[in-house]
């Protein structure tokens, strides 16, 4: 899952658009080198935070984040 920071929206992984970009020769003369760049499909935007979905409030929580019920649920 992740949410682009653009426009906020959240997507699986296999819902963003991608593009194969040729980065020329490699280094070692075995022909060209391909990466996979990823676009949001929402407004277009190559920058994103991972994240997934809190099973108890739906918020969605970036990587290493916690949830605010689950602070919540801690202080009690």
């Amino acid at each position: 899952m992740v949410k682009c920071l653009s426009c906020k929206y959240t997507f699986d992984d296999y819902e963003l658009n991608t593009k194969r970009v040729s980065l020329g020769d490699d280094a070692w003369g075995g022909g060209h080198s391909y990466i996979t760049e990823y676009y949001c499909p929402n407004c277009g935007h190559d920058e994103f935070e991972d994240g997934y979905f809190c099973y108890l409030c739906d918020e969605f929580i970036e990587n290493g984040g916690v949830c605010a019920c689950e602070k919540r649920r801690k202080l009690l």
